[in-house]
C-alpha cells in the first residue's frame, strides 16, 4: 500500500488520509505523524476525518505523547472552533489515555459542545471522582443538553462508584435518574435497564432491582439481563436464586457461566465450582480460567488443577494473559510447588507486579527469607516498583525465619525508599518478630504506639509470644485488647 501511494502522481486528502490511517490503526504512530507533518508541507489542507481517525488509534497512556501533538495540530489549524466532532475526539482521546485533568481543561475550552462532549468528560472525570461525575450530569441537564443512553449509563456507572449502603449517594441518585430514564422511554433500553438494575443490586436493593427487570419485560427475554441477576443474587449471597436464574436460562453465554462459577468460589463452595467448569459448553476464556485455578487451589486439586493447566497451554493463555498466569503461580503456591510456580513465572511474555508478589508469596511459604530477598532484589532490578503486598510477603518470611535485622531494616525503608505507608499487616510482621525473639519490651512498644489501630490477630500473636517466654504481666495486658 505505501509503495502504491509513493508511485501515485496526484496525491489527494483522501489518498493522504488512507495511508495516514493505515499507520496509525496499526499503533505505527511515529510513521503517521510523519506523513501527516508532510502532507501539510505538501499544501494538502486536512480535514476533520484525518484528524479524528489519528485520534481514534491513540488508546492508552502509551499514546499520550502522540494525541497531545495531534492536539496541536488541530489548535494550530483551527479545528477546534469549526468542528465539535474533532473537538469530541479530542476530549475523548485524552479520557481514553488516562489524562483526566487535560480532558477537563479541553472540555471548558471547547467553544462547540453537544451530548457527546459531556458524556465523554462525564465518563472521563467518573474514574476517580464519582461525585464530580454526577455535579456534571446535573449541570449538562441545566445547559439543556440533550441526555441518551450512553449518558445514562454512564452517570449509573458512576453512581456505582458512590458506595452499597441504602443511605448512599448511589442509592439517592439512583433514584433521581431513574426517573429522567422513565421520562426519556429509555428504561426498556437493554443495557440502559440492565446497568440500572446493577446499580440497585450494589446499593443493596436486590428487590427493586429484580422488579425493575420485571417491569421492564426483561427478566428471562434475554441473556444478559439474566447474568446481571446472576451476579446481583450472587453478591447478595442469595447462590440458590442465582443457580435457579443460571438453570432456566435457554441460552447461556461465556459471562453466565464465568458468573455462576465465580459465585460458587466466592462462597467456598470450591468443589460445585470446579464441577460446573466441567460441564461446560463453552469454550472458556482467561475469566474462566482464572477463577476455575483459585478453586482448584483452594480445594487442594493438584490433579485437576494440572489438568486445567494443560489446557490453558493448548490455548497460549499461560504466556499471553498476566492474570492467568498470576493465577497459575497462585495455585502453585498453595500447592507448595515452588517449582511449578517459578516456571509459569519464567515462561510469561510479561509480568506484572502481582506477578511479583505472587511468587515472593510462594518462596515466603516454601523457602524462606534469603530466597524472597533474593527475588525483591531482582524484581528491583527488573524495574519493577514493590507495593504494600510486596512488603507483607517479604517480612512474613523475615518472621517465619526469625530474620530479625533484615526485617527491621526492610520496614524501616519502606517508606522512606519506596512510598509505603506501613499498614497493621506490617506493624504485625515485625510484632511477631519481636516477640518470637523474645524482645517483649520493643514488641509491646511498637503495638501500642503504631499510628494504626492494632488488630486482634496481632494482640493474639503478640499473647502467644507473651505465653511462650512465661511473661504473665505482659499476657495479661495482651488478653485485655483481644
Amino acid at each position: 500500500a505505501r509503495q502504491v501511494f509513493e508511485d501515485m502522481e496526484v496525491r489527494n486528502l483522501f489518498s493522504w488520509t488512507a495511508i495516514v490511517a493505515a499507520y496509525a490503526q496499526r499503533g505505527h504512530h511515529g510513521t503517521a505523524l510523519q506523513l501527516l507533518r508532510r502532507m501539510l508541507g505538501e499544501n494538502v489542507r486536512p480535514d476533520g476525518v484525518i484528524f479524528v481517525v489519528l485520534l481514534g488509534s491513540c488508546g492508552g497512556p502509551e499514546a499520550l505523547g502522540t494525541g497531545k501533538i495531534i492536539g496541536e495540530c488541530i489548535v494550530r489549524e483551527g479545528f477546534l472552533e469549526r468542528d465539535v466532532v474533532v473537538g469530541n475526539a479530542l476530549l475523548s482521546m485524552y479520557e481514553r489515555c488516562g489524562d483526566t485533568g487535560q480532558a477537563v481543561r479541553m472540555f471548558h475550552a471547547l467553544p462547540l459542545k453537544n451530548t457527546v462532549s459531556w458524556t465523554s468528560i462525564i465518563r472521563a472525570v467518573a474514574k476517580n471522582d464519582g461525585a464530580r461525575a454526577l455535579e456534571l450530569f446535573h449541570a449538562m441537564l441545566v445547559e439543556g443538553i440533550k441526555v441518551d443512553k450512553v449518558t445514562f449509563t454512564t452517570v449509573l456507572t458512576a453512581c456505582s462508584d458512590l458506595g452499597s449502603s441504602r443511605t448512599s449517594w448511589g442509592l439517592k441518585h439512583a433514584t433521581w435518574i431513574h426517573g429522567l430514564i422513565v421520562e426519556a422511554g429509555l428504561v426498556m433500553d437493554e443495557i440502559v435497564g440492565a446497568t440500572l438494575t446493577n446499580l440497585y443490586g450494589r446499593c443493596g436493593e436486590l428487590e427493586l432491582a429484580h422488579e425493575l427487570l420485571k417491569e421492564a419485560g426483561m427478566e428471562f427475554v434475554n441473556t444478559k439481563s439474566a447474568n446481571v441477576l446472576i451476579v446481583l443474587y450472587s453478591r447478595c449471597n442469595c447462590l440458590q436464586e442465582a443457580r435457579r436464574i443460571f438453570d432456566s436460562m435457554v441460552i447461556r453465554d461465556i459471562v453466565s457461566w464465568n458468573s455462576i462459577i465465580s459465585a460458587y468460589v466466592l462462597r467456598d463452595e470450591t468443589k460445585e465450582a470446579v464441577e460446573l467448569f466441567r460441564q461446560m459448553d463453552l469454550a472458556p476464556n482467561a475469566v474462566t480460567f482464572s477463577v476455575v485455578l483459585d478453586a482448584c487451589g483452594v480445594l487442594g486439586d493438584y490433579k485437576t488443577g494440572r489438568e486445567i493447566h494443560e489446557q490453558i497451554i493448548n490455548t497460549g493463555l499461560d504466556h499471553y494473559d498476566v492474570g492467568v498466569g498470576n493465577s497459575l503461580i497462585n495455585m502453585y503456591a498453595k500447592f507448595g510447588d515452588l517449582d511449578e510456580a517459578a516456571l509459569v513465572f519464567r515462561l510469561m511474555e510479561k509480568q506484572d507486579v502481582v506477578s511479583w508478589n505472587s511468587l515472593l508469596g510462594c518462596f515466603a511459604q516454601a523457602s524462606g527469607g534469603d530466597s524472597c530477598f533474593a527475588l525483591f532484589r531482582l524484581m528491583q532490578l527488573q524495574g519493577q516498583v514493590p507495593n504494600s503486598v510486596t512488603f507483607i510477603n517479604v517480612l512474613s518470611s523475615c518472621s517465619h525465619r526469625g530474620l530479625l535485622q533484615q526485617a527491621q531494616a526492610l520496614f524501616s525503608s519502606m517508606e522512606q525508599d519506596f512510598g509505603v505507608s506501613p499498614t497493621v499487616q506490617h506493624f504485625g510482621c515485625v510484632v511477631d518478630l519481636l516477640g518470637r525473639k523474645g524482645r517483649l519490651d520493643e514488641a509491646e512498644e511498637l503495638a501500642s504506639e503504631m499510628p494504626v489501630a492494632p488488630s486482634v490477630v496481632l494482640w493474639t500473636a503478640f499473647l502467644g509470644a507473651c505465653t511462650n517466654h512465661e511473661d504473665v504481666k505482659r499476657a495479661e495486658r495482651a488478653a485485655d485488647k483481644v
